[in-house]
């Protein structure tokens, strides 16, 4: 059926009520008609506008610019002698930009002569907007480094990244509108799923570690999480995954705990006697610890000689920087040397295992049970706790080795009598004692107090210690 507009009147009524901006010009460029919406946008409620041309009411906006251009593309559309679309940005008094849409219409006359232009303007800012926040996810997504995968409500794939093709082998044209199941393992069972589908309708969203299948048939552990997107009335619309592969990663991490479980094992036992009691403390802050400490006798000269290192750093480069220490100490332990001339060597000797960025903290100890003496030499390890009846902090003066070849260290001696206490501390327990020890504290006490804070939250560095008992 035919639907036509009988009269002027009508095709005013129709164009009044459009929310866009039309004019009518005639053929010499003045304004024919303009409706509402036109004439507000362009202030000209106060203006007979009606054969003025652009110039002319230019002087009347604050949009001249906007109206005098309008000029050439008027001119534009009479020569193509075809509708003219094209878009047009302009800045609003207020700073932002607004953008329309602009559509114009030349008509003419049986005898090819001009008749009217018709102009038509869209407000379409806000539509830019969000085709531009649609763009910037499509490139966010696209540049993502973690697989994506998003299905509809019926869990049916209708997108994957590009990582996701990297990750699993499989294109998107490969799995659109098919389940994700296309990637499964088997290794997780049935229960497993019902558990993570059960957290996704009670929670909208799931985090854990699964085992995936790529293309190629190679297994591979992914860290997933789903998260549920509901639409305006709540339904579930889509399911969002996000996941990465870290086979490598639990690859790293098993053989970080290895480690740490082989450098535990280098440690020596604690040590009881008929004239002293030896116990200790080790707590790496993670897996892998920058501490270390060691213990031999001398037999020859009847001497204990013990080592307690502070390295800086937690990783698998410390730990082969902490086997060397060992290898020094046991080198030079037992030589005919004194205990500052040990530190010496060891000083020089170590510097080739270190970087710029690395050092250690040390101490060595040398213990006399005949003479009953302890002497001691410091390289960064400054303060030790000893303890008769009373529980004093001992200074001990001494530099880092690892950082200068040359560098000279000094050694002290401290007679004790049975019933005397030593603990030689790491910085990581060192700094954490948040109060004196307490005089009353009896040796098994205070071992359980100093193991108490290693353990403690307040814990953010390795913690380990030597605790020493004289009988």
């Amino acid at each position: 059926m035919a639907l036509f507009l009988e009269n002027e009147e009508q095709v005013q009524a129709l164009f009044k009520a459009i929310p866009d901006i039309i004019i009518v010009k005639d053929s010499n460029g003045g304004w024919a008609w303009a409706n509402q919406v036109a004439i507000c946008m362009f202030q000209l409620q106060d203006v007979d506008y009606r054969g003025k041309s652009n110039f002319e009411l230019a002087q009347y906006t604050w949009i001249k610019e906007l109206l005098i251009s309008s000029d050439v593309t008027d001119e534009q559309a009479w020569q193509e002698k075809k509708s003219f679309r094209f878009e047009k940005n302009f800045r609003a008094p207020d700073g932002t930009t607004q953008i329309f849409d602009i559509l114009k219409v030349p008509t003419f006359y049986e005898d090819g002569s001009k008749k009217a232009l018709i102009v038509i303007g869209r407000d379409i800012t806000e539509r830019k907007k969000v085709e531009e926040k649609l763009h910037l996810n499509a490139k966010i997504l696209e540049a993502s480094n973690d697989g994506i995968m998003i299905t509809d409500a019926h869990n049916t794939i209708i997108y994957v990244n590009p990582a996701f093709t990297r990750l699993t082998g499989y294109g998107l044209e490969e799995v659109l509108g098919l389940n994700p199941s296309i990637i499964s393992s088997g290794i997780q069972d049935d229960r497993f799923y019902h558990q993570m589908w059960e957290e996704i309708f009670s929670k909208g969203m799931w985090q854990g570690e699964i085992w995936n299948k790529r293309k190629s048939g190679e297994l591979f552990l992914e860290s997933l999480s789903i998260n549920v997107i509901r639409n305006d009335q709540g339904k579930i619309s889509h399911y969002v995954a996000v996941f990465r592969d870290i086979t490598i990663r639990e690859k790293l991490k098993k053989d970080v705990v290895l480690t740490g479980e082989i450098q535990r094992k280098f440690l020596p036992l604690d040590y009881e006697s008929d004239w002293l009691e030896m116990k200790s403390i080790y707590k790496p802050l993670h897996y892998v610890s920058g501490d270390f400490f060691d213990y031999v006798f001398d037999k020859r000269n009847n001497r204990l000689i013990l080592s307690l290192f502070d390295l800086m750093g937690h990783g698998l480069a410390t730990a082969l920087q902490i086997s060397c220490l060992k290898v020094l100490f046991r080198q030079i332990a037992t030589r005919e040397l004194s205990l500052e001339e040990k530190m010496a060597w060891m000083n020089k000797e170590a510097i080739q295992y270190f970087t710029d960025e690395t050092f250690a903290a040390a101490i060595l100890v040398e213990v006399n049970p005949v003479e009953r003496q302890l002497t001691y030499c410091s390289g960064g390890i400054n303060h030790f706790i000893m303890a008769t009846k009373k529980k004093t902090v001992v200074t001990a003066p001494g530099s880092f080795i690892g950082l200068m070849e040359d560098e000279s260290y000094e050694q002290y001696m401290i007679d004790y009598q049975p019933g005397t206490q030593f603990y030689f501390l790491t910085d990581g327990l060192y700094e954490n004692l948040i109060e004196e020890i307490d005089d009353h504290r009896n040796f098994d006490e205070t071992f359980l107090y100093l193991r108490e804070i290693s353990n403690g939250p307040m814990n953010r560095d390795d913690a380990s210690a030597i605790c020493m008992n004289f009988k």
